[in-house]
């Protein structure tokens, strides 16, 4: 049987810590159930997207030493063989630019809440390759170089 690690539990409310234990209780069913008719394999497949979006183009075993667990875990993971325990969800769904309760909004198919323009911006900038993500830092250098030569020419000026 599928077993909860309680660990970061301990500092979440009850209501919290239900909907956790439920949530997880949830997922178990998918890994552990032999009946394909009772699995829900989109949300399976929801988690395993989310996880790959996670470790992007890092190496399993980065990922894993990051995470704190094993390259082999990881890619049990990615598999959908096995589900992580609470602290690794969270820190997946940190990387991926969600929060605790977005990730698991996401994986039961409800609506997420409405995510403002930066927030989304922000997501991409931290999923994106180093290299892409130097290019957009240098935009925003150029453009914050750009306004203080600005309001330095507009303090002169008066």
């Amino acid at each position: 049987m599928f077993t909860i690690k309680n660990r970061h539990l301990k500092r979440q409310s009850c209501q919290q810590k239900n909907k956790l234990i439920i949530w997880k209780r949830k997922l178990s069913v998918f890994i552990v159930d032999s009946n394909p008719s009772n699995v829900d394999t989109q949300a399976r497949k929801k988690l395993v997207e989310v996880i790959k979006l996670a470790r992007g183009s890092m190496t399993l075993r980065a990922f894993g030493k990051e995470l704190g667990v094993s390259a082999s875990a990881i890619l049990a993971w990615e598999k959908g063989e096995k589900i992580p325990d609470t602290n690794n969800l969270a820190s997946i769904a940190a990387r991926t630019g969600y929060t605790f309760e977005e990730l698991l909004c996401h994986l039961e198919g409800k609506p997420l809440p409405e995510a403002s323009e930066l927030s989304v911006i922000l997501k991409h900038i931290n999923n994106m390759p180093l290299s892409q993500a130097a290019i957009v830092g240098k935009a925003i250098m150029d453009r914050l170089a750009a306004a203080a030569d600005s309001s330095e020419n507009e303090v002169k000026a008066s």
